[in-house]
């Protein structure tokens, strides 16, 4: 995070994000094979006929969704979740410095909260592994900071509702207190 570092990787890291959420949120619905009148996928041969034998249509319908819903070993789940705080908390921690600008925060903090949204939301494991295991102070300082920082700036809309919606789907746990 030092001013003196080069910009090359967090370059590619906020356009992997970027692309990750555009993923996240990707619908295949509209892309899915045509169905025949009784419900099931006739797939094409090499002809371009349809072929005679039918079966059933068992891929998903976005797998990186699904790879992201699968996600369920402790480490995989830690190491997402330290690499997030670990982005999230940049933004507060470069306020906070007695030297001014000697920290500087990342500027894909909106792309690292829209994933950890996505996380909450379709990851049931990693949900109640933050919430049962993890240090839930690490994740919700940044994002109240984050939350207070968009509360008068108009142009900040988005952020002040991923934020909201963040703490409303922690605040669902049980445990999270």
């Amino acid at each position: 995070g030092g001013y003196f570092a080069s910009g090359t990787e967090e370059d590619l890291v906020d356009v992997a994000l970027q692309v990750l959420c555009v993923i996240m949120d990707f619908d295949s619905n509209n892309d899915q094979p045509q169905n025949s009148s009784d419900g099931v996928v006739k797939e094409k041969t090499e002809e371009g006929g349809a072929d005679e034998q039918a079966a059933p249509e068992k891929r998903p319908g976005n797998v990186y969704r699904y790879m992201l819903q699968r996600i369920s070993k402790d480490s995989e789940i830690d190491l997402i979740f330290a690499g997030l705080v670990r982005l999230l908390s940049t933004v507060h921690q470069a306020s906070q410095t007695y030297l001014p600008n000697s920290f500087r925060s990342v500027g894909f903090y909106q792309e690292a909260l829209v994933l950890l949204w996505h996380l909450l939301t379709t990851n049931q494991a990693f949900t109640h592994r933050v919430t049962d295991h993890l240090d839930t102070n690490q994740i919700v300082l940044p994002v109240l900071y984050l939350l207070q920082q968009a509360q008068n700036a108009p142009q900040l809309v988005g952020l002040l509702h991923t934020a909201s919606f963040v703490l409303l789907v922690l605040s669902s746990e049980r445990s999270f207190a």
